[in-house]
Order: C-alpha cells, then structure tokens, then sequence
C-alpha cells in the first residue's frame, strides 16, 4: 500500500496499525473467494493474489478514510477494486487459474463431491419411488464394463 500510496501519511493520519487493518480486511475478502476453489493458505502466494489483495486493500482504506462524494466516484481505484473482485469472482469459478510464479498452475483442492454415476441421469426420482429411469449411456457402460459389449440381448420393458 505504500508503494501505491507513498504519500498516504502526509495527507491523512493513518499510522501503520491502521493500514494493516485494512489489509487484513482485503486479505479475508481474497480468501473468501479463493477458499471456495482452493485449499488454504496457499503453499506460496502467487504474485496475481498479491496484486489483487493490494487493489482491495487501498479501495478499502481510500473508500474509509480518503473519500467523499464526487471524488470517490470518479477515482481510479474504484475501478481497480471492481476489475479485482471480478478477477476473483473469476478465479473462484474456474475461469481464471492461479500460476506459480515460476508458471505452473496451482491446483484446486477438488472438494466437489466426487460420485460414479454423476455422468448419468438418476435412476429413481423424488417424486414417485417407484418410476425408473434407463440410461442407456449408463447400461452400455455397465455392458461395456463387464466384457459384454457385443452381447447386446436386453429385456424391454
């Protein structure tokens, strides 16, 4: 934040607690998108997130403490904060992958639960117990799987 904003002291009366507050406040935001996708903290923090948490943390501090009005509205860094939430909406969604600084890509923390048969439609419904439904992709799986891919002999409802 300082690199950003060398002369926040002379213009305001932030001390160094201060902007650590809202530092940390940025870094909760970038966490909370990044830990829908990925398991945290991070092994190495890769020089994108550090960008983004630095956009976030000087639109928060600028946004509390420095502006008013007008000012606010048509301030770089309100833009910047934007571009960074959507960068990190992005990244939380797939859209976007996260490197290493030497360029590998980090990989997600695969939480999603993993089934089976979630390639195929379900074979019993909510609604009546008692109605099935074939998927036939599913039974040439099983046919396929079991060695009888030629033997296509099938009871017909």
């Amino acid at each position: 934040m300082m690199i950003l904003l060398p002369d926040v002291h002379s213009r305001t009366n932030a001390n160094s607690a201060q902007l650590s507050h809202f530092i940390n406040m940025a870094e909760g935001r970038v966490d909370a998108y990044l830990g829908r996708r990925y398991a945290l903290p991070l092994s190495s923090v890769p020089s994108l997130v550090e960008t983004l948490s630095t956009q976030v943390s000087v639109y928060e501090f600028l946004s509390k403490r420095v502006f008013a009005g007008q000012v606010a509205a048509e301030s770089f860094w309100v833009q910047s904060y934007k571009d960074a939430l959507k960068d990190l909406a992005d990244i939380s969604n797939g859209k976007m992958e996260l490197v290493t600084d030497s360029g590998s890509v980090i990989s997600d923390n695969n939480s999603t639960p993993w089934s089976s048969q979630q390639n195929y439609l379900p074979t019993f419904t909510e609604d009546d117990p008692l109605a099935q439904i074939i998927d036939e992709d599913k039974l040439d799986d099983i046919e396929s799987d079991r060695g009888f891919a030629d033997a296509r002999v099938r009871l017909t409802p």
